[in-house]
């Protein structure tokens, strides 16, 4: 159908008839417009070629599996994140452990600094 222009009454007949595909693909068709869908589809071999494509793509769509992610994916993924939280509760530790091990040596510095300092004064 040209967009200029209006649609013939037959374009028109040909419309009204693939929303009706269109809601049969959904099953949103009363018993009434069924039948007259069949009826149609029954006298209307362009309508018949229209509708055994739609009904293979609808097939194809809910049918057929999509493509997804390779098998074994999601394993993979998790482990990765596993090993990404050890290595970041490792890297916690050892700052933690560098953290305790240079107060302990500053203490001990300020200790012997403080002995240092008594002893030089009672001396």
């Amino acid at each position: 159908m040209n967009t200029m222009t209006q649609p013939t009454p037959a374009e028109h007949v040909h419309e009204d008839y693939s929303a009706l595909m269109s809601l049969a693909l959904d099953g949103m068709l009363s018993s009434e417009e069924e039948r007259r869908l069949d009826q149609h589809l029954l006298a209307c071999p362009a309508c018949q070629t229209t509708w055994a494509r739609w009904q293979r793509i609808a097939h194809v769509l809910t049918v057929e599996p999509f493509a997804g992610p390779p098998q074994g994916f999601a394993l993979a993924l998790d482990q990765a994140m596993q090993r990404d939280e050890k290595r970041q509760e490792r890297m916690l530790a050892s700052l933690v452990l560098a953290g305790g091990t240079a107060s302990i040596m500053a203490l001990m510095a300020l200790g012997a600094a403080l002995t240092t300092a008594l002893w030089m004064a009672t001396a």
